[in-house]
Formats: C-alpha cells, sequence, structure tokens
C-alpha cells in the first residue's frame, strides 16, 4: 500500500480571475487535510512550484478547506448508506430516508462551498485589502482597479511612479536550459511564458505577467517568451511590464 503525505496548497479562495488567488497550505495525509501551516497569495501556480506572498493565517481559506473536505465525504457516505439500505431484503422500507437526506443536503453544501462565487472570489474591497498585505506597488494597485473597473481613490490611492533612469535593457540571449513554448494559445487566451527557477511556466495572460512584477514575483532578470518573438528576453525588455521594484517571494509544496 502507498501512502501519500506532504503538504499541498488547499481551501482556494478570494479568487480575482487572471490575477490573483488566496490559498493555505496544509499538511496532508492521503490528501486528508490535517492542518495549515502557512497562507498565500499566489499569482502563477505550475504543478507543486507557485508564486506569491505569505500572508497572516486565512481563516476563510483554512474553513473552507476543511468544510469542503467533511461536506465531500459525508455526501458520499450518506448516499452510499441510502443505497445500501434501499436496496435490503428486510427491515423498514424506510430506513433509506435518513442518510438520503443527509447524502443531498451535504453534497448541495459541497457543491456551495466548492463554486459559489461568495466562496471562491474576492471583491472590490478585499481585493484591495489583500494588495495593500502584499505591498502592490501602484502599478499592481492600478490594474486591480481596471479589473474590477474602479476609479482611484476606492480602498488605497494610486501615486504614478516613474521608471528609474538606470533601467537600460541590456542585450539577452536565449538560455540554453529553457525551450521554447511548444504550445499554441487560442485567440484572446493566455499567451506569456516565463521562467520559474529554470522551469518554463505558463502561458498567462500580459495582465499576471504586470502584476508578478508589480509584486516583485518576477524581475527585470526573468526570462519571458510569447509566440512571435525570436527567443527569450530577459523581462526587462517587454515595454509596460515594470514599473518599480517591489518584494520576493517564491514556494513550494512537498
Amino acid at each position: 500500500m502507498v501512502f501519500i503525505y506532504g503538504t499541498r496548497l488547499m481551501g482556494k479562495c478570494e479568487q480575482v480571475p487572471g490575477l490573483f488567488h488566496v490559498a493555505t497550505k496544509f499538511a496532508h495525509f492521503d490528501f486528508v487535510p490535517l492542518f495549515p501551516t502557512e497562507s498565500w497569495v499566489v499569482f502563477s501556480q505550475n504543478g507543486k512550484q507557485f508564486r506569491g506572498s505569505r500572508i497572516p493565517m486565512h481563516a476563510k481559506s483554512v474553513l473552507l478547506t476543511w468544510g469542503r473536505f467533511i461536506t465531500f465525504i459525508a455526501g458520499i457516505v450518506g448516499l452510499f448508506m441510502a443505497f445500501a439500505a434501499f436496496n435490503k431484503r428486510f427491515g423498514n422500507p424506510n430506513d433509506w430516508m435518513a442518510p438520503a437526506a443527509i447524502g443531498v443536503s451535504c453534497s448541495v453544501a459541497f457543491v456551495f462551498l466548492r463554486w459559489h462565487k461568495s466562496c471562491t472570489h474576492a471583491s472590490y474591497e478585499r481585493a484591495s485589502q489583500l494588495a495593500q498585505a502584499i505591498g502592490l506597488n501602484a502599478a499592481g494597485l492600478q490594474i486591480l482597479q481596471r479589473h474590477f473597473g474602479q476609479a482611484a481613490g476606492r480602498g488605497f490611492d494610486v501615486v504614478p511612479t516613474a521608471q528609474p533612469a538606470s533601467f537600460a535593457p541590456p542585450p539577452v540571449a536565449k538560455p540554453a536550459q529553457i525551450p521554447l513554448a511548444p504550445e499554441r494559445p487560442l485567440p484572446g487566451q493566455p499567451e506569456w511564458f516565463y521562467e520559474n527557477n529554470g522551469q518554463q511556466s505558463g502561458p498567462v495572460p500580459f495582465e499576471t505577467l504586470r502584476l508578478l512584477a508589480a509584486s516583485g514575483q518576477l524581475t527585470p532578470q526573468t526570462y519571458v517568451w510569447k509566440e512571435g518573438m525570436p527567443a527569450w528576453a530577459e523581462a526587462v525588455n517587454v515595454q509596460g511590464l515594470f514599473s518599480q521594484p517591489a518584494m520576493n517571494g517564491i514556494g513550494q509544496t512537498a
């Protein structure tokens, strides 16, 4: 018998589609969440590797993890017990009704906790609080405002910043260890790839690249590529991507 244990991100919530979401790293045994270790605002994820900023333990993410797990298991058990009771040849013919009610109600609760927008998506005000908590710079805040169709001044003030004069793009060559991306994105779909610890990540929209740059998860020296470019290039060469450096944070689950 093979046992699987370690840590993984669970409790995905506070989503701002295309930009970031909140998740909590849980210690698990066979994917059963045991206890939370830390919460993150996640900008991008590729398998076990992800880029984000650590935040204080996020109660909503923790409770959603346990709530989704409990309602999922209880729903399956309840429906299985109802099916078994319904097919018994002897006994009270109504014995199946109670476990069926439990199974159906828990299944509905799981669907609500897993997919309802009140449990999964962030409001503009909540997204603003998360942006301030992780120290997004002015460019990142402007991206968030545009995403929600808000004007500056609600939740935070945006002060335009000038690009440093020393940001002269150096000549770069495509690194041999990063292959060109084989995927061909559909029109209007994410198309940017970027290097993450020597591995290719993506595709992501340009707005996600800008948010990674605004939070410091993507540096001017990070290699990026999209279809139409002859080779990988340092991110500093991409027009409109950087305004000022910020903070760093790279995570990985076990």
